[in-house]
């Protein structure tokens, strides 16, 4: 019998892997604070993306129905709603009584969140470490210690909004910005500003 001897299959030693942990160590330590910091504004971002497809939700319905929209920025509940004005079929003159039944039950089924006969079609709870910051609704600008610190903005069925800026904050300060704009009704998400 002949012994056959591999000469490239050699292991690592116990040496070179402590080597590569202790360099991964200290990559983590340098890196470790930079990726917490993007995780916390990566919740912020996220927020600010959802209120902003709100807002264009409710744009995209105004025009799409033809009636008037509403959003609400609820600053002591910490939430969005999107208003809408219940569309009510109307009877045709040649309508028969079954018709007319079944347009009065469809009625019914749909009751109305407010005495306007709007309802709530969408509601956005903001995450607990964000808030609503400064809120400028058309020319009004607003500070979150005033009054009920509850705001509208209002979508109309040719595409205009009354238009304005809404600021989310988190705990840290970090801010994202939402425009409207009051000729187009077009949402843009402002850059982020850091401490």
């Amino acid at each position: 019998m002949t012994k056959v001897h591999c000469s490239g299959s050699r292991g690592f030693t116990l040496l070179e892997l402590m080597i590569v942990l202790v360099i991964m160590g200290v990559m983590l330590v340098f890196a470790g604070p930079r990726v917490a910091k993007n995780l916390g504004s990566l919740t912020l971002k996220t927020t600010a993306k959802k209120a902003a497809a709100y807002i264009r939700y409710a744009r995209s319905q105004a025009v799409n129905t033809g009636s008037l929209y509403r959003v609400i920025f609820d600053a002591e509940k910490n939430r969005l709603i999107v208003l809408g004005t219940r569309q009510i079929p109307a009877a045709s003159d040649n309508a028969t009584d079954e018709e007319d039944a079944e347009v009065e039950d469809n009625e019914e089924e749909e009751q109305p969140a407010s005495d306007g006969g709007e309802k709530v079609l969408r509601m956005y709870s903001l995450p607990e470490e964000i808030r609503f910051g400064e809120i400028i609704i058309g020319d009004a600008e607003t500070e979150e210690d005033e009054g009920d610190r509850i705001y509208q903005m209002l979508f109309y069925p040719n595409g205009t909004a009354q238009g304005g800026e809404v600021i989310l904050t988190d705990a840290k300060e970090r801010t994202y910005s939402l425009t409207v704009d009051f000729l187009t009704g077009t949402v843009t998400i402002g850059e982020p500003t850091d401490e």
